[in-house]
């Protein structure tokens, strides 16, 4: 059993690999794959330990067998960055747009709306005041902090795109042969590019 959740609240954007402990009955580990912008919990069946190095914990998630292209798994977690990175700053702006509407209508139940009875004024302004102290200021920091945690999603997609051109790059190897016709037969040549 498995599952993956984007990178959230608290959660840093750099590639980690962990182990948590569960169950008391029947104990067994998750191991936490923190990679592309998310977080991936794969349920192990017995007790994993928590000082293994993480190529030791990646190979019993992904087994011993290298990828054939690292470049294409680079680039997949950048393209996974983006699209969390795009969805927390959507998210981020339209928190802020709800603390505005819920100021909005506080500073108007606080000093605008003229009421008629005291017992309307007084519920009216207490829950505006309310609204001022507790619900707008939550939201504006939940909307500034998807925003902040975008930018840094977007900035490890940024790395994670880099290091697949990095790849592609340090693997290209081209042959082609090249053919010399002002050379007396023909001057075969082969390059080699790195």
């Amino acid at each position: 059993m498995s599952f993956a959740v984007p990178v959230s609240y608290g959660m840093g954007t750099t590639d980690t690999v962990k182990v948590i402990k569960v169950g008391v009955e029947h104990p067994h580990s998750f191991i936490i794959v923190d990679r592309g912008c998310r977080s991936e919990y794969i349920k192990q069946d017995s007790v994993i330990d928590e000082n293994l190095p993480q190529d030791s914990l990646l190979s019993l998630v992904y087994g011993n067998v290298p990828s054939p292209d690292s470049a294409d798994i680079y680039n997949g977690w950048g393209k996974s960055c983006e699209k969390y990175s795009s969805e927390r700053l959507v998210s981020g702006w339209q928190t802020i747009g709800i603390g505005t509407i819920f100021a909005a209508l506080a500073v108007t139940l606080t000093f605008i709306v003229d009421y008629d009875h005291l017992g309307t004024a007084i519920a009216g302004r207490a829950l505006g005041i309310a609204s001022l102290l507790t619900i707008v200021p939550v939201a504006f920091s939940l909307g500034t902090s998807d925003i902040s945690g975008s930018s840094e999603q977007r900035a490890q997609g940024k790395r994670y795109k880099e290091k697949a051109e990095r790849y592609k790059e340090r693997y290209k190897l081209s042959i082609a042969p090249a053919i010399n016709l002002q050379e007396p037969g023909g001057g075969l040549f082969m390059q080699l590019g790195f």
